[in-house]
């Protein structure tokens, strides 16, 4: 009977410990949330425009366009 007591004391500390746990975890209001998610979308947007002018470039080159539209031919015949 010793050892059954003593394991149901030791989940029953176990249980009220998790539930303190709980108890202690501070809120995230609202606000932090809305300000947390503007930031990630001005970061990402910062980001994209940085890599687009500064890394892309030096890495694929600059592209050219030619400056007189050339014609292609889709298909080509062969009479």
């Amino acid at each position: 009977m010793g050892p059954t007591f003593s394991v149901e004391l030791d989940l029953n500390s176990d249980v009220r410990m998790s539930m303190r746990r709980r108890e202690e975890l501070p809120e995230i209001s609202g606000s932090f949330l809305a300000y947390s998610a503007g930031f990630l979308i001005i970061l990402t947007i910062v980001n994209n425009i940085i890599f687009n002018l500064y890394v892309k470039p030096s890495v694929d080159g600059r592209e050219e366009l030619p400056s007189t539209p050339q014609k292609v031919a889709l298909s080509q015949r062969s009479e």
